[in-house]
Parts: C-alpha cells; structure tokens; sequence
C-alpha cells in the first residue's frame, strides 16, 4: 500500500490524476488542434474509432487528420458545419446515439465536442464519447416489443406481485371491454369470475416452476359482466438481475373455438348415432392398407361378421373377386374427391351371395385419405325386378299373342276360315279351353255360326232373349263368369238347365263358363262363349285377355260382313256399268249389223252391184263390236294384264277407243318392258281413266298414247286435241282426276296433268324403275 504521502502527492498532483483519468476512463477522450490533426487520445477512443469510425486497414496514431477517423459513412460537409466549425468558434456540441458504420461492425455512440483553450484562446478541440449500443438496442427491442404488444389481438397484461395490473395493451381492452385507465392500478382478480382459482402470482410458485407455467384454458369476465372462454400463458417478469418482480398474462379468446369444438363434440356424437343406427351398411376402409378401420353394426350383420371380426379384415374378402378390378379402378379417381355407384355381390359368411348397391365416397379419416362405403342391401329389389321381368316377359308374350291374333284375323277374308283361326289363336296363343262357340245377333235371334263344344249345335238359331241370363249381361258389354257351373246359383242353375249336357265331345266334364261379348262401337252383334274343364278356372287376367281377342274377333266378323256386302255393292255396280257398255256399244253395233245385213239382203234382189257398200258396214260394225268385248273380257280378268302385259292392253284399250267412239287413235308402244305389277296396272288404270275422260268430257278428235320404256323409268303420255280445262279447279262428282292421282301416289308414280280452256289435255305418268 502506498505511505500517506504518496495518496497526497497522487491527490494533490492534477498532471499525475489527470493522466490516470485520461487512460483508464470508460469513455473515449482524443484531443485535436484547430487544423483537425490528431494531438493525443485514449485507449478507450482509439478502441471505438477502430470499431466504429475509421475507415478499415487505418491505425490509429498520433498526427491523423480528422478525415482519417472519421466513419466512412459520415457526412463530411455537415459534420464540419454543424460540429467542428462551431466548436472553433467556442461552442460545445452534444451529440446523442449517433449511428457508426465503420470498417468491422456498427454501433450507436453519444458525442460530446469542445473547445480546448490556452490562455483564454481556442487551440483545439476535445472529443468524448461514450459507446451506448447496448443501450440504443434494447430501446428498438423495448419500443418493437412494445409495438407487438399494442398491435396484437390477444391481452397482454402485467401486474405486480401483488396482482395489481400495472400494463395493459389495447387487446386486453377489446377482450375485457375495459380502457387502460380503468384498468391499470387495480387488481387482476377484478376479471375474474366468482369462485374461479387465483392465477398464480408469487415469487416463490414462478421459481418452482422454473419460471414457466403451463399454457392453461379458464373463464374471464368481461366489463359487461358477460363471461368468456380464454387460454391463458403466464410469463415472470424479471429485473437486470434475473429476479422475479411482477407477472406477465397473454390471454387469447377461445369462445368461438369452444362453441365450435362443442358444436364439433355434437356433431361428432350424432354422427356416430348415425353411423350406428343407419341401416345402410357403413364401412371406412384405409387407402394405403385397404383394410376396414371401422365398420357400423348394419354392415356386420348384413354380411354375418362381428365388427372385431371385420377390421382384421381386407374389403376384397368380402366383395366377390368378379368386382374387384372395376373398384380398384374406381378408387384412385374416389380418393381424390370423386365418388362411385356400383353394384356388386357381397360374399356373406355361410358363402351365400349377397345383391347390394355401393356408394364409394373419397373423404379424409383422421388425416389420412380413406374411402367410405355405403352398402344397400337391394335383395329385395332384386328379386322383386326377376319377378317384374318374368310379369313383363309374360305380359310381352301376350301382347305378341294378342298382336299375332290381330294381324291373322285382320289378314283373312273369309268368314270360315277367319273363324278358324279365331279357335286356333285363343286355344294357341291365350288358354287352352274345353269348348268355344261364337254366337252372332242376327235380328232377334242369336246364330251359332262357329263350335268347337258341340258341333251339332253349328248353325243353330235360338231365340234372342236380352232380358235374360246370359244376354242381359252380355247386353251391358261386360264379361259374364261362371266360375262352377255345378255350383248352387241362379246363373249356374240356368247354364245347367239351358245345357242338359255338361260334357263337351271329349266327354270331359264342363265347370266353368264365361261369355264374353262381341262389341263394335257400342253394338253387340254376338257373343264368345268359351268353358273349361277346370272350376275357377277364368281368373281376371284370363278373362281380360280373352276380351282383347274377342274385341279383335268381333272387329274382324263385323269387316268380313262389310267387306261382303261392299263385294256384292261392287259386283252389282260392275254388272249394271258393263250393262251400259254392252247397251252403248255391242248392242247398237249388232242393231247396226243387223241393219246393214238387211239392207244387203234387200239391194241383193233389187241392185246387186250396190250390195258391197252395206257389207262394208257391216263388216266394220263387227270389227268395232270384237274390239269392244275385248276390251270388255280384258275388264273382267284383271290376271290379263299379268298375263298378256301392259302393252296389250295398251293396244285393246285403244282399238276399243277407236272403233267405238270413232276417233283417230295413234299409240306409240315399245316391246313390253319389264316391270313391277303394281306399276303396270297403276299405269294400265290412269290410262284407262284418262281415255275414258276424253270420251266422257273433252270432245276430242284426236288422241296420241306413247309409252316410253328405259332403264330407269317407264314415261306415259296421253294427249287430246279436245276443249281442255283447268286442273286446279274441284269438280264436284267427277272422281276421275283424284281417282289417278291416288293410284299414281300408292305406286309410287309422278303424275302430271297439263290443260287449260281451249287448248287440249296432256296427262304424263312417270314410274321410276330404280
């Protein structure tokens, strides 16, 4: 230790202590003349202007220029303006924090700059200055931390170790509802709800806990006393010294995920109920494994498995190997939000083969792809399809039946043979019965006109009777039934007396009868009787179709006996026409023959020489008669034209024409060509009509026929010279025109008809032939 007087001189020497000051202060001391050249310094200086200030590669030493240790980044201009210029002039400029990028690192650094006098004059400038960046950082973080802090949505308040709020940022005052002034300085239970824990505030329970405390959720109040679900992170605030001196809260608002984890909790539970009681099979098969991870009781069961049973177990066990391509195929795409219907067969437990329809849905199971499937048990509705389809198999058999019915008894003109078929079809194609009879109305009695019961009763006439059993049922148009004709009952007892004999010729016995009648529009003209062996053996069904067919057959009688009467009405007509032809043509060429034959037998005895001239006639007479029974006989054999051709007839109409009404003909007719019938006579008829036209109408003298034949179409022309007319015009009677026209458009023809006042007619047919 030093004596006393050494501390004396150490005290009392201001060279000695200022030279102890000016080396060891914490602060940096240099010492600059007024041209800027550096005079002395201390290592604390030297230290921050290497760190800080000067430019990298310079050392610092006595005699630098002020531009040497100045920063590279300083603004040299303001610096001699705004700090050593006023310095020369005796001022002393203070500089706090300024920024120092220098050639190692950068720091914060506060200036103080002042003159140095000797003798009252400015000979210099000293410059202290103290690193401050420890200082200047924890600032920025403190104001950062403090910017966080005011910017976040969550509470951040501290308190005391009292529990008295001491901060409080503006995200506690939109949790709590409460301003900083109201909050700050009281305590932190005031947010508490009643009889909720104390937050842990203590010394001695944060050092327990290492100074960390859980992240725990509880319940807070709000200032409108509304309470609300918050999680909660304590942190201790400590001094320099690392000791605890108050608390730190971050508190978040969890009402909304609370109520939405509820309400998830919720859902959850009802989805289980559902996935549970559903009655659909429910099954979640992993992608990477393919194996069931959970199954609902309905899927077990429809397959015969207990659900433990089932989640060992892959979905290709139990679905029939036949569906197992298509579903892997369908996966990837379902898997990646897509879905799938399919139906396929289940593989049950005994082995027995399960009908179901498969709904893959691609969806996400606790992370992870996964596939649900929603499996329908459709047995039912396979079964009740094979039964629908056998009803429709069927049903389409009778219809086929009933079609095949129409179209024979449509096809067929006479009456016994039409009856024929009628027995044929309904024992083929509907039921197979004992006996049919087919009674017609016929005025007031009822004709069997058909039997196969008991022939002999064919042709039988019986008195019509509609006000008793059958026919006044019969007479309502509806089916009368009679399901055991031995049965105890007014209609079985009049079938029995009415019918002594109850066997049909096969001897077999008859129990049951049904009449069905014979409709047309709103007439019965008969009645379809029909038995069986069999009691009970007419079901509804039966009975409906056998009034289909008897609808057919009644529609069939009824166009046999129009048909019939229509051949009479056109044989009749035929007969009175050819009555005319025959009057207006053979008959007055034979009066004209017997005429001329007289006239000859009479100048025969009185002038011979003048007898040619009346056998001329004669003779032409009889030309003209043949050529008009020709063309008559030709008329009654229509298999003429297939026979001889259209040509040939061309040619007997024509001679006809001309010998007949004495106009001059001239036909232009090629070989017979080869077309269809129908064609021919389409053509032969138009002709015919066509001439008959002329004759009837036109007044003409001339007349040209052509026919030309190519190929590709047969061409008729028929021309006149007579008085025309305007084929547009209706002529009401004359049938002629639309009578050609028609035949033209069912052969298929292009018909043409040209004419107008005055200037003649031309009618053109012509027949494609391809």
């Amino acid at each position: 230790m030093p004596n006393d007087d050494r501390w004396q001189s150490l005290v009392t020497d201001p060279a000695t202590l200022l030279g102890v000051l000016f080396d060891d202060m914490p602060m940096g001391i240099a010492l600059f003349d007024r041209e800027g050249i550096l005079r002395a310094y201390n290592p604390t200086w030297a230290d921050l202007i290497a760190r800080y200030g000067s430019a990298a590669g310079v050392a610092v030493r006595p005699g630098l220029h002020l531009d040497a240790v100045l920063g590279p980044a300083t603004d040299r201009v303001a610096w001699y303006a705004n700090v050593y210029e006023p310095v020369r002039s005796g001022r002393t400029v203070r500089r706090d924090a300024v920024h120092l990028r220098g050639g190692y690192e950068s720091g914060w650094l506060d200036f103080v700059h002042a003159p140095v006098r000797e003798d009252g004059a400015i000979v210099g400038m000293m410059e202290v200055c103290v690193d401050v960046t420890e200082r200047v950082l924890a600032d920025e973080r403190a104001r950062h931390l403090a910017a966080i802090v005011e910017s976040t949505n969550d509470a951040v308040v501290g308190g005391d170790l009292n529990g008295v709020i001491v901060s409080w940022n503006r995200g506690a005052e939109r949790l709590y509802g409460y301003r900083a002034d109201e909050a700050i300085g009281r305590s932190v239970t005031m947010l508490y709800p009643p009889g909720a824990p104390l937050a842990i505030t203590d010394v001695n329970a944060l050092a327990a806990s290492d100074g960390r405390i859980e992240p725990f959720e509880a319940r807070r109040r709000r200032a409108d006393g509304t309470l609300i679900d918050v999680a909660i992170t304590y942190s201790p605030i400590v001094d320099r010294n690392g000791v605890v001196v108050g608390v730190s809260s971050i508190t978040r608002d969890i009402t909304a995920r609370k109520a939405a984890e509820a309400a998830l909790l919720e859902r959850e539970a009802q989805y289980r109920s559902i996935f549970e009681s559903s009655r659909d099979g429910l099954a979640i098969t992993a992608e990477a494994s393919a194996q069931f991870v959970e199954v609902n009781p309905a899927c077990a069961a429809m397959i015969g498995y207990s659900r433990e049973e089932m989640l060992q177990m892959h979905w290709t066990a139990v679905v029939h190997e036949q569906y197992h391509q298509r579903i892997r195929e369908l996966v990837p795409a379902t898997l990646i939000g897509g879905d799938f219907r399919l139906r396929v067969d289940l593989v049950k437990r005994d082995g027995s083969l399960l009908p179901v329809e498969m709904h893959g849905v691609g969806f996400s199971y606790f992370g992870r792809p996964a596939l649900l499937a929603v499996v329908r048990d459709i047995s039912e509705q396979v079964h009740a399809m094979e039964l629908l389809e056998a009803r429709v198999a069927e049903r389409t058999r009778e219809i086929t039946s009933l079609l095949e019915v129409s179209r024979s008894v449509a096809t067929t003109l006479e009456r016994d043979e039409l009856l024929r078929l009628i027995f044929e079809q309904l024992n083929h194609y509907i039921v197979e019965y004992a006996g049919v009879t087919i009674w017609l109305v016929d005025g007031d009695t009822a004709v069997s006109v058909a039997s196969t019961f008991d022939p002999t009763i064919q042709g039988q006439r019986r008195p019509l009777n509609w006000d008793a059993p059958p026919w006044q049922h019969i007479q309502s148009g509806a089916s009368l039934v009679i399901n055991d004709i031995l049965a105890d009952d007014p209609l079985a007892r009049h079938y029995r007396a009415a019918n002594p004999d109850l066997r049909d010729r096969h001897g077999r016995l008859v129990r049951t009868w049904v009449g069905v009648p014979l409709q047309v529009s709103e007439r019965i003209i008969g009645m379809l009787a029909v038995t069986s062996a069999e009691a009970g053996f007419f079901t509804p069904r039966r009975v409906t179709l056998l009034e289909a067919i008897a609808s057919q057959a009644a529609v069939a009688i009824e166009n046999n006996r129009l048909i019939a009467e229509v051949q009479n009405s056109a044989a009749l007509a035929e007969r009175q026409r050819l009555a005319r032809e025959l009057h207006d043509s053979v008959s007055q060429a034979l009066y004209g023959i017997a005429l001329g034959a007289q006239t000859a037998r009479a100048l025969l005895d009185r002038d011979p020489a003048r007898v040619a001239e009346p056998l001329d006639y004669v003779l032409s007479l009889s030309e003209a008669g043949l050529a008009e029974m020709r063309a008559l006989i030709f008329e009654l054999r229509p298999e003429s034209l297939a026979e001889e051709g259209l040509v040939a007839a061309l040619e007997k109409q024509t001679a006809a024409l001309r010998a007949r009404h004495r106009i001059d003909v001239q036909v232009t007719l090629p070989d017979e060509p080869d077309a269809p019938a129908a064609v021919e006579e389409a053509l032969y008829r138009i002709a015919q009509e066509a001439m008959h036209n002329i004759v009837k109408h036109a007044k003409a003298s001339r007349v040209d026929v052509q026919l030309d034949a190519s190929a590709d179409a047969l061409v008729l022309e028929i021309r006149d010279d007579g008085r025309g007319f305007d084929p547009a015009a209706d002529y009401p009677g004359h049938l002629g025109l639309r009578s050609m026209r028609e035949r033209a458009a069912r052969a298929g023809l292009d018909l043409t008809i040209d004419s107008a006042e005055g200037r003649g007619t031309m009618v053109r047919a012509v027949a494609p032939l391809r």
